[in-house]
């Protein structure tokens, strides 16, 4: 926390520039497939096999809704705060816009850090 208040920064735009920084250290390496391919909801379902393997907590589920949008879902067994909530979000934008996903908009339904069962996000995207 002192370094996060020494930044004079707010801490959304730490967490969610973490995010997006975050997404473009490890898309390459998991996800360069759908990278190349502009596939973002081959991306986001990816994720759910790798998840455990990435952030080894928690539960992550994802439906396709159309050809351009889907939902997707965290449910964590431990307390989540909304700091991890911004990285997670600015994550999932940034690796569907590597995907190919243009214009995106990620709507939070429900966040489990403010006392919502899971944290559910409605996305969509144009094809890039």
């Amino acid at each position: 926390m002192a370094i996060i208040e020494s930044l004079n920064e707010p801490l959304e735009s730490i967490f969610r520039d973490i995010g997006e920084k975050y997404a473009e250290l490890i898309m390459d390496r998991y996800f360069y497939n759908y990278i190349e391919s502009k596939s973002p909801q081959k991306f986001l379902s990816q994720i759910g096999n790798l998840y455990p393997y990435l952030w080894n907590f928690g539960q992550y589920s994802y439906k396709k809704l159309n050809n351009n949008s889907a939902k997707i879902e965290f449910e964590y067994d431990e307390d989540i705060h909304k700091a991890y909530c911004w990285f997670m979000q600015s994550f999932l934008n940034k690796g569907i816009a590597m995907c190919g996903g243009q214009s995106i908009d990620l709507k939070e339904i429900q966040c489990e850090a403010d006392d919502g069962e899971a944290c559910i996000y409605d996305i969509t995207w144009n094809e890039g």
